[in-house]
């Protein structure tokens, strides 16, 4: 955990600071503004009896790009202060150390940090996973201005028992196999193209249909979240909707169906789950 977290927190400032130097270095790229080459005449004699490449060098650097850096760099700066300010504590390894209860854990979507709600009060960070638990008691150890987390470790206040939390594989794997399914589809999706869509469709809507009748006899309850057969059909209706939106707005454009295709295998797996899960009773 304390070298995963660490190396992340580097490597946070590195990239950011790295961004920043490049949208301040190369302004018009940033803001889409083409080059347009052309000779002129100095604007003033003096340049004349300059060489060309320090002639080059004084028109490169003009104001408004000395401005733009500037404002660029001081805001990158601006925004990575609490991560400078934290850096004497990541190096003398003085953490602030709190012991509680996790009683709240969040993680955002499009978010690399989860949060952690301690009962103390106490809100910290940790980036990726944090591999904790509700109810359960931990000492973490945590920077002060970032509020990021660099030690964690689990403890048991009636009896002597400590765990170190360590690198979070399961997580990292879980990500990384979607990574790789999302890779996979992709590279396979021209070759299916509606080969899994469609039979999956002629499974699963019967299917689905037979489980809504079942449930609405069984409980009354028709249209409803609950009931998952009925939630089984709005999936595949839905997913075929979008599946000849796609196919049709590809149509006018171009004769190939990337996204078509891609989302068409995407929706079939995500079926073929949710027929699987139903059928077995699986929770």
């Amino acid at each position: 955990m304390r070298i995963f977290q660490t190396c992340f927190f580097i490597i946070e400032i590195i990239f950011w600071l790295a961004l920043g130097t490049i949208i301040a270095l190369y302004p018009k790229w940033f803001l889409g503004i083409k080059n347009h080459t052309k000779k002129e005449r100095p604007k003033h004699m003096y340049l004349e009896k300059i060489s060309d490449s320090k002639r080059f060098v004084i028109r490169k650097f003009n104001l408004w790009e000395v401005i733009w850096f500037v404002i660029v760099m001081s805001i990158s700066v601006y925004f990575l202060k609490p991560y400078f300010r934290d850096i004497p504590q990541l190096i003398t390894g003085k953490l602030n150390y709190v012991v509680g209860e996790v009683a709240e854990t969040r993680h955002y979507s499009k978010d690399p940090i989860e949060y952690v709600y301690l009962s103390t009060g106490e809100e910290v960070k940790f980036f990726f996973s944090s591999d904790t638990s509700k109810h359960n008691y931990y000492k973490i150890g945590y920077l002060t201005f970032t509020r990021r987390v660099i030690y964690c470790e689990q403890i048991d206040i009636s009896s002597s028992y400590k765990k170190v939390i360590g690198f979070p594989f399961k997580d990292i794997l879980e990500y990384l196999a979607i990574l790789c399914a999302l890779i996979f589809l992709i590279f396979l999706s021209p070759y299916l193209k509606l080969k899994l869509f469609i039979p999956t469709n002629i499974v699963s809507i019967p299917t689905f249909i037979y489980f809504f009748i079942k449930y609405g006899t069984n409980n009354g309850v028709w249209f409803s979240v609950k009931n998952e057969g009925f939630l089984g059909l709005v999936f595949v209706l839905v997913s075929i909707l979008i599946t000849f939106l796609l196919y049709f707005v590809e149509k006018l454009r171009s004769d190939e169906f990337f996204f078509t295709y891609f989302f068409a295998q995407l929706f079939a797996i995500c079926e073929l789950g949710f027929f699987i899960t139903l059928v077995f009773n699986l929770d």
